[in-house]
């Protein structure tokens, strides 16, 4: 065996880090994000929080996705209950991967006191997602009571990245 010594000056060793960083860091991503006049529904049943800013089209090369939601939330209803999930190309949800999500989506969240803001923190890893465009939409539901996104006080984001 020989030593290709060219291979190994330090040029080509930090080509061949930084070319596969480079890549990590501007991975592609799609982020959504409010921050102004509270988002708020009476609804029992699944509904898209406000595709005006939570849905957006997303192009993966790769198969595996990473999906995180942060906020806050809260209900009107002492011990009410708000419930997160992501609809995938109007046809499937993240929770379930089939046209009706679980019961407590991929968030749920419960409030002991009205009123009180309870923070939203949700991840998800898809595996196998078929590479081309998709969309993706924020979708809610309440058990009782009034719920509402508090983007008034407080930011909220949507993050879809490939990994």
């Amino acid at each position: 065996m020989t030593w290709d010594y060219a291979a190994m000056l330090p040029e080509k060793m930090n080509e061949r880090l930084r070319t596969p960083l480079i890549y990590e860091f501007k991975r592609p991503m799609l982020l959504l994000s409010h921050y102004g006049g509270d988002i708020a529904a009476l609804a029992t049943s699944w509904i898209a929080v406000d595709d005006t800013k939570f849905r957006g089209e997303f192009t993966n090369q790769y198969p595996n996705i990473l999906i995180r939601v942060t906020g806050h939330a809260r209900t009107s209803t002492a011990g009410g209950s708000i419930t997160f999930d992501i609809l995938i190309d109007d046809a499937y949800y993240v929770s379930s991967l089939k046209d009706t999500p679980y019961t407590s989506g991929l968030s749920l969240n419960s409030t002991p006191v009205a009123g009180l803001d309870e923070e939203i923190d949700m991840i998800a890893v898809l595996l196998d997602v078929t590479p081309g465009k998709h969309s993706y939409s924020l979708h809610w539901k309440g058990y009782s009571g009034l719920t509402t996104l508090r983007t008034s006080t407080r930011e909220c984001l949507m993050m879809i990245r490939e990994l």
